[in-house]
């Protein structure tokens, strides 16, 4: 017995050693940054008097896993030296305005070039640190750009994972179709809400119109469509107005497609020592960042007027009889004996 009692306090010993080991790699990183001035690295920005603004690519490493990335800074005060390998923790990111704006910025304003990446990393300095102004070293014009994105992206949010995108009128289902004839405006109007029910207002839908007939599709804009995007209102509803072009064939269909995104900052980089600067990594692996995408399809079919003035005409006469029947009866039995 007491060999076995010996044996079993060595095997939960040896188990205590593994999950120790185990959480310890789940909460501690090595973090090497790549020079971004090479673009093999993947990043984009600009350098002026020795400072990098824009995305600064890194390699994540915990245990055997590695993951290469780009990411921004969070505090403009601190720095990372290129070359250099830093330990750090990965920090959740609570769900305030400021990370909501900033996931914005990440979901819909992904830079396109070098000027473009550090008017991003300019905006994320302002909705993470409000007092924050230029230095005599970086281009005004990327500045202001930069605090002008800040400011629209504030008061933003973003759809998550769980929510609920659906269409509430004139369909109520994804896929489904009405009729329409041309010239006809049509407004669709859809709602997000959370896992829970709840609307979810301040989040940017897009919308895409094209018209199908007999194996083409020709996408439709302003003047037939009004807006292009939208927000979600208090009550996490957006409406779009879809005019059927007056010389469209009949017969053809009109999809009509909302869709919204977010790449959502679930963890940061939270570099271990206090001087150095943390950083907003983007990509799944490690749990950096969620990507979503919801988009919900509505159809027009297009008909004649005149089958639209039939069917109005039928439910009004089909309205009228119920009406009549039911005046009928009741002055029937009021005047039974």
């Amino acid at each position: 017995m007491k060999r076995k009692a010996l044996l079993t306090a060595l095997l939960l010993a040896v188990l205590a050693v593994t999950l120790s080991a185990t959480a310890y790699a789940d909460t501690t990183y090595s973090v090497y940054i790549m020079d971004p001035n090479n673009s093999a690295n993947g990043a984009k920005g600009v350098s002026s008097s020795g400072y990098w603004v824009g995305q600064i690519p890194i390699r994540i490493t915990s245990g055997t896993q590695t993951f290469q990335t780009t990411s921004y800074c969070m505090e403009h005060g601190k720095v990372v030296h290129i070359g250099s390998t830093y330990t750090a923790s990965l920090t959740p990111a609570t769900d305030t305005a400021t990370w909501r704006a900033v996931s914005y910025i990440l979901s819909w304003h992904e830079p396109t070039d070098d000027t473009t990446a550090a008017v991003d990393q300019v905006a994320i300095w302002k909705l993470i640190d409000p007092s924050y102004t230029r230095d005599s070293w970086l281009d005004i014009n990327i500045y202001n750009t930069g605090i002008a994105l800040a400011a629209s992206a504030n008061g933003h949010d973003m759809v998550r994972q769980d929510d609920q995108f659906n269409w509430l009128s004139p369909i109520t289902s994804n896929g489904a179709s009405i009729q329409g004839s041309p010239g006809q405006t049509v407004v669709f109007t859809a709602q997000l809400t959370n896992s829970g029910g709840t609307p979810r207002p301040n989040v940017k839908v897009q919308f895409t119109v094209t018209l199908n007939n007999e194996g083409s599709s020709i996408p439709l804009g302003a003047p037939y469509v009004t807006p292009a995007e939208d927000f979600t209102d208090s009550q996490g509803r957006v409406h779009v107005s879809v005019t059927v072009p007056e010389d469209t064939p009949l017969g053809s269909t009109i999809q009509v497609q909302a869709c919204t995104r977010s790449v959502w900052s679930q963890r940061y980089v939270d570099l271990t020592n206090p001087d150095n600067q943390d950083l907003i990594a983007m990509g799944e692996p490690f749990g950096l960042t969620m990507s979503t995408n919801i988009c919900i399809l509505g159809y027009i079919t297009v008909v004649p007027e005149s089958a639209l003035g039939a069917l109005s005409a039928l439910a009004a006469f089909a309205a009228a009889f119920i009406i009549w029947k039911r005046t009928h009866h009741t002055k029937h039995a009021i005047a039974k004996p």
